[in-house]
């Protein structure tokens, strides 16, 4: 107790007073020959107005001066020069810049400085959007670079500011639902078993609350009133509900302080990276008037900066992404045709349905199309009304003459926030800053901010002669269009990237999947990406340690593995293999490999996942003789190292010798069986190399099946998918991955991804078939798929997916598959002897479930049908065989299912 005193008392006799009026900037320090920030911002402005416009036209003018007064008004000059130099370094570092991100692609003045490379004349954006007077808030310039290059950044702001000024911002993870149940559970030790049936019950999602989850569910009521202890469980996590759990570390933004942080904030340590993070959340510090910037990392912008390295290098050309061309027409085809596999915001199926139907031809129609395909927009149907009206089949309707400029390029549709303030300032004659108030209001559905508009809007339009009954239902119209739409300046800007990835695409085709497939790391996403490549007539060629660089590369027009994309291999292994290759030939054996690369680098399951992956299938030996060798090779690179450090060499290593008389011996194995080799190929690097496991089925799916996903395809490209939607499919595939949920009456269910010769499908099995099959199947098992083609696909979606009423396993097809096998012949051409003996050595031996039919032709009667009463046969691979040789009586042979 004394000590809780004493702490009050220390409490007491402390006087601390922080001053957070006004805004924190750090200091900028200005170049030589100036003193005044807002001088030099004007200046680089008017530079800039020189650099990207022909001419200074007064619309130009009165906007440059309209955001400069606005933002020396706000006192914002110093944080506007502070982000330009940020991204005037990253670029002078070779660090890839998005063109905008967010409002700010608005501003015209973070457009002729380089913060932004969106022209917000040419786009019809607004700076209210971004800044706004009437709402007094800090700016936010949120900036995309590349991944992969980001940290220069974070390292120049730390050189430039100081590191004591300088700090990564902390998040505050809260107590959620389950959380809070789970660790108040552990703080009573309950046991856990039991405490997960509680957690279990309540629902999964960002809006559930303890209060909720307990009136919905009978079942959750029901246990927690079973046990007094469980009733305490729940009322102490009721009380400690959303309160902070841990910290974090927010994913991209950085404060700056003008001297020392903990002047004038908190700082932690984080407990994942130990790195020194603000104890403050982003909302927090930007209260406080602190400079707060998000740089964040895009994956995309990775992919861009790789390939233009690639381009350079193949092709000796420094092309400037900023730069291209935005009108070129072989680009816009391949967003016509969807082909947009890797295209940044582009690749969804349900995106491709909508490039196909509406063939943008601009960065606009690209905007469009993003703000468009958004939950809310699809909920609420204003894609088909675009689309429609777009197509000529709906006539266009602009609510009012007046508004037609403002929607003549979204065809009357409000697609935009943005079109929300132009209509408000056009029609109501709203300032621009209340305009994009009331577009706050109604994206937000704020009701009392609303309802304070609403009258103001109805009377402005009077005012300008409109009707009140039209201007009631144009107010009515905006409010419910105004709430799904999509910041037209985010919109664009990130249609700029999109464009890039897809001129990148249609250009250098194979520079672009070659950084796509280094920046990916799920294997299964490289080997779909090497399909995409293969339609496309590109090789890859496999992995190869003489010749594979870290990063997949281009030859010749042919993409080499990158050795990064094989498991398990390691970074480290991969640097001293290509390091080694620089300075020495190409390696003829592992032994030559594990003397030549350091031993320290280069471990067992690194050269194991080589040997797997095929990446030494060019040395001597087979895959089984090279795995056995393998810890023999290591210590034999490891006696290599050792001499050499020993400064020993041997008495004949200034001798011409043979490599058999250099190196140990391989032992006399026999080569893996094909399975294990496929097996590996598969769990190394997501796809085969050697071959495919149903290539040996070829002649099952032939004759069994009667689709496959390259025929689906087909027919989903010639809009003919529905003629699948009564017919009973049948496919044979193997089973990749098993995913189990529960359906809504918690019934397992699976869906199974399967894939065929072409291409993966997806098979669901419902609860009672999973009752059924379920338990039966593994993956990596060939299996015989029995279905419905799914009602649930969208119209476009590529991907196949069969709801099965029955499924296979390969050892029971014999047994379990049925139909009918015809065999056609002529009475003249065979004899009771010639019968006989086929049905001895064909039908007898291969029994199975299909009825064997003889359709006779005769001079006669014409055909006669002859089903066999004794007889069930199945369409077996020597039968084929038999078939194929000359001297038999059988002309043809039809295979037919005993469909439901």
């Amino acid at each position: 107790p004394e000590a809780i005193e004493n702490t009050l008392k220390v409490a007491d006799k402390c006087n601390l007073e922080l001053d957070y009026d006004g805004f924190l900037f750090p200091n900028f320090s200005l170049p030589e020959g100036y003193s005044d920030d807002y001088e030099f911002l004007r200046k680089l402005v008017y530079d800039g107005v020189e650099k990207k416009y022909d001419e200074l036209t007064d619309e130009i003018k009165d906007r440059i001066e309209h955001e400069l007064a606005v933002i020396k008004e706000m006192e914002f000059v110093s944080y506007f020069l502070i982000v330009w130099d940020i991204i005037k370094s990253a670029r002078e570092m070779n660090v890839t810049v998005g063109p905008g991100r967010g409002s700010c692609a608005g501003s015209i003045i973070a457009y002729l400085i380089d913060i932004t490379r969106v022209d917000p004349i040419r786009y019809n954006l607004f700076f209210e959007r971004f800044l706004n007077p009437a709402r007094v808030s800090m700016p936010d310039i949120d900036t995309d670079f590349s991944n992969e290059t980001r940290p220069k950044v974070l390292d120049y702001i730390v050189r430039k500011y100081g590191r004591v000024n300088v700090s990564q911002i902390g998040t505050l993870g809260s107590l959620g639902a389950k959380m809070v149940i789970r660790d108040v559970g552990r703080a009573m030790s309950i046991p856990l078993y039991e405490v997960d049936a509680i957690a279990k019950l309540i629902p999964v999602g960002p809006d559930v609350y303890l209060e909720s989850a307990y009136e919905q569910n009978e079942k959750l009521r029901e246990l927690i009133n079973s046990k007094d202890e469980y009733k305490e469980l729940w009322e102490y996590s009721k009380t400690l509900e959303g309160l902070p759990r841990h910290i974090g570390v927010h994913a991209a933004g950085v404060v700056i302080a003008p001297d020392n942080l903990t002047n004038h904030i908190p700082l932690a340590i984080s407990p994942k990276d130990k790195t020194i993070i603000t104890q403050y959340d982003g909302k927090t510090l930007e209260k406080l008037g602190l400079l707060k910037i998000d740089c964040l990392g895009l994956k995309n912008l990775t992919i861009i900066e790789k390939a233009l390295q690639l381009i350079k290098k193949h092709h000796g050309i420094e092309l400037n992404i900023d730069e291209i061309n935005l009108h070129d027409t072989e680009t816009y085809k391949l967003f016509h045709t969807a082909e947009t596999d890797g295209v940044f915001q582009f690749e969804s199926s349900g995106m491709r349905g909508i490039l196909k139907r509406i063939k943008p031809s601009s960065i606009e129609d690209l905007a469009i199309c993003n703000a468009l395909y958004r939950p809310g927009t699809l909920d609420s149907g204003m894609h088909e009304v675009y689309i429609r009206r777009k197509n000529n089949e709906e006539e266009v309707d602009y609510l009012d003459p007046m508004l037609e400029d403002i929607l003549r390029t979204t065809y009357g549709v409000i697609v935009f926030q943005e079109q929300v303030i132009q209509i408000a300032h056009t029609l109501a004659g709203f300032s621009l800053s209340e305009a994009d108030i009331l577009r706050k209001a109604m994206g937000k559905k704020d009701k009392a901010l609303m309802d304070k508009y609403r009258p103001i809007f109805i009377e402005g339009a009077v005012k300008k002669g409109i009707s009140r009954e039209k201007a009631i239902g144009i107010f009515e119209r905006i409010e419910t269009f105004g709430r799904y739409g999509f910041n037209k300046s985010h919109s664009v800007a990130y249609s700029i990237i999109s464009y890039q990835t897809a001129y990148l695409k249609t250009h250098y085709t194979a520079e672009f999947m070659a950084a796509l497939m280094t920046v990916e790391s799920d294997t299964a996403k490289i080997a779909r990406l090497i399909e995409v490549c293969h339609k496309m007539n590109i090789e890859v060629l496999h992995p190869n340690v003489n010749f594979s660089d870290y990063n997949f590369t281009v030859k010749d027009g042919k993409i080499i593995f990158g050795l990064k994309a094989i498991k398990s291999l390691g970074e480290n292994a991969i640097r001293a293999i290509v390091e080694t290759r620089k300075k020495h030939p190409p390696f003829k054996n592992i032994f030559e490999l594990c003397e030549e690369v350091d031993a320290n680098q280069l471990n067992k399951t690194a050269l194991e996942s080589l040997i797997g992956a095929g990446a030494l299938d060019d040395f001597d030996g087979n895959r089984a003789q090279l795995y056995s060798v393998v810890e023999t090779a290591l210590e034999f690179g490891s006696q290599k190292m050792r001499e050499r450090q020993k400064g020993q060499s041997s008495l004949f290593a200034s001798m011409q010798a043979n490599d058999q008389d250099l190196y140990p011996l391989l032992p006399d194995k026999k080569e893996w069986e094909f399975g294990r080799r496929l097996d590996l190929e598969k769990d190394l690097l997501g796809f085969y190399i050697s071959g495919h496991p149903l290539t040996s089925y070829e002649r099952d799916i032939q004759t069994l099946t009667n689709l496959n996903t390259k025929q689906y395809k087909k027919l989903v490209k010639r809009g003919k998918r529905d003629e699948l939607r009564n017919q009973e499919i049948r496919m044979i595939g193997i089973v990749d991955e098993i995913k189990l949920i529960k359906d809504k009456k918690k019934r397992t269910m699976a869906f199974i991804s399967c894939e065929d010769l072409h291409d993966k499908f997806e098979v669901v099995l419902f609860s009672t078939e999973y009752a059924k099959f379920g338990d039966l199947i593994n993956e990596k098992d060939i299996i015989y798929v029995i279905g419905k083609l799914s009602s649930k696909v969208r119209k476009n979606q590529e991907r196949l997916s069969i709801v099965a009423d029955q499924i296979i396993l390969e050892e029971d097809w014999q047994k379990d598959i049925s139909g009918i096998i015809s065999f056609e012949i002529d009475e003249t051409q065979y004899s009771e002897k010639d019968l006989k003996h086929f049905v001895e050595e064909q039908i007898l031996t291969h029994p199975g479930n299909f009825r064997v039919v003889f359709n006779v032709r005769t001079k006669l009667f014409g055909t006669l049908k002859i089903e066999s009463q004794r007889y069930r046969i199945y369409p077996h691979k020597s039968l084929y065989r038999y078939l194929q040789n000359n001297g038999h009586f059988i002309e043809n042979m039809k295979v037919d299912f005993n469909e439901k």
